[in-house]
Formats: structure tokens, sequence, C-alpha cells
């Protein structure tokens, strides 16, 4: 898999003095491709793809372009052309399965730094979350060039936030609890130390890792247009990227 949708294939092409003693020479090869698991509507398609020789290695290549993201599966195979006339398809290549979008990880916890942060008004949080991978396939079928395209390649990290006190206008009054504090729109994070590994465990039927951040927060009390002072709760949620795209969001810390 080279994409959400694509992919690079490879082949040779036999000796053709023994297949075809009057000619030696392929002018070209087209490729063929079939949706596994499409059942009887399973169609046998010409991909629109130009297939090209290396003049080295005498390796025939095309790149695949549409095929259908987040897990389908096809096989392909070539169908090379002698003197004008196209012969026989090749065999038909192992099961490729486009890369599949990451699942939600999960937040294992978050809390607050007692180091200084960089700036005042602001705290330092950690974040700790776990995604899990995609485990072996469990059925007797070689399925090849989605793994490597499945591994996470960055993160992205949001917060939202609430009100947690508040105290009336100009400073007024005594702080108390919030009766109902409605969750902000999410928005993204000032991230004070990058997303990096802690932890991996690579057990082929059911590998995960630990990835952790620490972020820069707001703190203290904040006004509102009313005059009100408030301060913030706050809560995270983590997504992870690959090949195939943004998986989705976890669920809020």
């Amino acid at each position: 898999a080279r994409g959400p949708g694509a992919a690079a294939l490879e082949w040779h092409v036999l000796d053709l003095d023994l297949l075809w003693p009057e000619t030696t020479e392929v002018e070209e090869c087209a490729v063929e491709q079939v949706e596994v698991g499409a059942g009887v509507d399973a169609v046998v398609a010409r991909c629109g793809c130009h297939p090209r020789q290396c003049l080295r290695s005498h390796v025939w290549c095309a790149d695949v372009d549409g095929l259908r993201p987040d897990g389908a599966m096809y096989r392909f195979r070539a169908v090379p052309r002698v003197q004008g006339a196209w012969l026989t398809p090749g065999a038909w290549s192992a099961v490729l399965r486009t890369p599949r979008l990451p699942p939600p990880p999960e937040i294992l916890s978050v809390h607050l730094l007692l180091q200084p942060p960089p700036s005042a008004g602001s705290d330092l949080v950690h974040l700790v979350w776990r995604c899990r991978g995609f485990g072996a396939d469990a059925a007797p079928i070689r399925v090849v060039g989605a793994l490597a395209a499945e591994r996470v390649l960055g993160w992205e990290v949001r917060q939202r936030s609430s009100a947690a006190s508040v105290r009336g206008a100009v400073g007024a009054g005594t702080w108390r609890t919030c009766g109902a504090g409605g969750w902000g729109e999410p928005e993204g994070c000032i991230v004070h130390m990058e997303p990096r590994l802690l932890e991996r465990h690579d057990d082929p039927r059911a590998p995960w890792q630990v990835w952790e951040c620490v972020l820069l927060v707001p703190s203290g009390w904040h006004i509102d247009e009313l005059g009100i002072y408030h301060t913030l709760r706050h809560q995270f949620s983590a997504r992870a990227r690959n090949v195939a795209g943004l998986g989705a969001w976890a669920q809020w810390s």
C-alpha cells in the first residue's frame, strides 16, 4: 500500500521462449483487479494504471489508484500483450488490504505537573493515553501491504473547557461551585512537549502502545463579557494519524 486507496505493484514476466517460442518481446502489460469478499458481485476490472518496465532489472511495475480505503481487500494480476494480442492473464496476487484508520485511543491519565510553567497564567498538564494496534489476521488468507502503512505517524490533541466555579461581577461575592457548567467547543491544545512513545507491546495478537505529551493550559480566573469571573476545568482527547488518515477521537478524559 502506498496511500489510503493506492497500491504499488511489481511483477516478472516469465521466459517467453518456453511459453511462446515465436516471440520473446512483451510489448506492454495491463493490470486487472478484483475486490475480495464482494461475493457474486465481484467484478474483474481492468485498472487504469500505466505499467512500465525497468530496463535494467526487467521488472514490471505499476501504481494503482482509486481503491476503496479503510480495509478493502483486492487481488491483482498482469496481462501481457505480444505481437498485438493479449495473452492469458497471470496468476492472481496475494490479497492486498488498503490501510485501516487507527482505532480511537484510550486516555489513561491526566494531571497537573508541579514544575513551573513557562508563562504566567498557565499550568502544565501531563496527558497519557494508550492506542491499540491491529492484530494478525486469524483467517487463513495471506494479506499483504497494509500493516506497515497502519503504523501511527502522528497525533492530534484537543481540549474543551467549562466553568468550574464563578464569582460575582468585578470580583464581588464569594466563589461558589458551578451548578451545570456546559462544555465549550473543542479547540486545539498548546503543546509544550510533543507526543512521544512511552511503552509498547508487540504481541502480534494484540499490540498496543502508550504515549504521553505535556500541554499548556490557562489557569487562574477568567472574566466573561458580563464581568463575571470563572475558574475553568478542562477535558482532553487525542486521535492518531497513519497513511490511511485520521482515526476517531478518544473519549474525553
